[in-house]
């Protein structure tokens, strides 16, 4: 059983693609795609952010509605990921990480709603 949040491989992943999602947007934001660089960093972090606060919860619907909220997120987040590599930037090392996240997020939700 995790002590903390932080000891959720779910969270790890989560939180080490929002950040570095934040260094690439910073590198690629300009005026005309601001808006999904923005929505990005907001998705990814959301991942990590409601792993944390699900787990805060305790066992229970509150918990299992709080990782349900992640993986919708990480759907976002590979979702826009995709979308800028149609759009010509090279996400590919990026997506790899969401589609990981985005597995391990699925299926800590899935145990959720088995207890």
């Amino acid at each position: 059983m995790a002590h903390s949040y932080r000891d959720l491989r779910a969270w790890q992943s989560a939180d080490n693609l929002a950040a570095e999602i934040f260094v690439l947007a910073g590198q690629h934001w300009t005026p005309p795609n601001a808006c999904v660089w923005d929505q990005l960093r907001r998705a990814s972090l959301s991942v990590a952010l409601n792993l944390a606060e699900g787990y805060a919860q305790g066992p229970g619907a509150r918990c299992r509605l709080h990782f349900r909220i992640a993986y919708g997120s990480a759907i976002e987040t590979a979702a826009l990921l995709d979308f800028l590599t149609r759009v010509g930037i090279d996400t590919t090392h990026l997506t790899v990480s969401a589609d990981a996240t985005k597995a391990m997020v699925y299926r800590l939700w899935q145990r959720s709603r088995s207890k």
